[in-house]
């Protein structure tokens, strides 16, 4: 640059001039950045790809418990073949797309293994989360008989 030329400036969108190459980091997006971070167990400077890819797990391991917790308080509204098919394909779409964006930034091939394997990963991720679910409607059930036969004596 020569003696006494200005430097370049770009406007940004509140108007004040900055310096080309020299951007200041916007305090609240780098605290919206640092909260997220937090949340999901991700280093400082997490790229964006970690952070949808630990959101979808987060999803995907919460998605059982939601999907019985309907089941159990309106049973009507979610028959077995809905819930099945909720969790069974809805987790394998969530682990197909963790998978892609992991990827995108790793590199790898797991995606493939998610696109097949995926409805069988959430079928055994589902089968304990169903036992725990029958255990609470045993004793549900069982509850419910023992207080009947008291109401009608």
């Amino acid at each position: 640059m020569a003696h006494g030329a200005r430097p370049r400036v770009r406007k940004d969108l509140r108007g004040i001039g900055v310096p080309l190459g020299l951007h200041p980091p916007d305090e609240s997006l780098r605290r919206a950045r640092g909260a997220l971070a937090s949340i999901f167990g991700l280093q400082e400077g997490a790229s964006v790809n970690d952070v949808i890819s630990a959101a979808c797990l987060v999803v995907l391991a919460v998605l059982p418990l939601v999907v019985l917790g309907l089941r159990a308080a309106r049973p009507r509204l979610m028959p077995w073949w809905a819930a099945f098919l909720l969790v069974v394909g809805l987790g394998w779409g969530l682990l197909i797309v963790s998978a892609l964006v992991n990827e995108s930034a790793k590199g790898g091939s797991g995606h493939v293994g998610a696109l097949f394997l995926g409805w069988a990963i959430m079928l055994v991720w589902f089968a304990p989360w169903l036992l725990a679910y029958a255990v609470f409607q045993f004793v549900r059930r069982r509850r419910a008989m023992r207080q009947t036969p008291a109401a009608h004596a």
